[in-house]
């Protein structure tokens, strides 16, 4: 298996740029996706399951580093500080809140 370790532009254009967040998992990645008009997107995969656990800095019992873990959720606020709207991925409560259908972002 390949691991990226850098972060990886897709495309070379900055439209989808692939993003190392280990510590749940090695190799997890997130992708970091900017839209012509809605702006920056980072998808975090399971490197932020639910907002809480980035807010109130929670380690979830199924990480397998969790010093890497910490330093994506670095990373993450990182990003996020630039301008980017941050995708948990299993946040229920987000999911509810974000526009829906293929019109909804562009």
């Amino acid at each position: 298996m390949k691991v990226i370790e850098q972060q990886t532009d897709l495309f070379d254009d900055g439209k989808i740029t692939l993003i190392p967040l280990p510590g749940h998992t090695p190799g997890t990645l997130g992708a970091l996706v900017k839209l012509d008009r809605s702006g920056e997107f980072l998808l975090t995969s399971d490197a932020l399951s639910i907002r809480t656990n980035l807010d109130q800095e929670i380690v979830p019992k199924n990480t397998k580093n969790t010093e890497q873990f910490l330093q994506s959720f670095a990373e993450i606020r990182r990003i996020e500080k630039a301008g980017a709207t941050i995708i948990c991925s299993h946040d229920s409560a987000q999911w509810e809140s974000l526009r829906k259908g293929m019109d909804a972002y562009d």
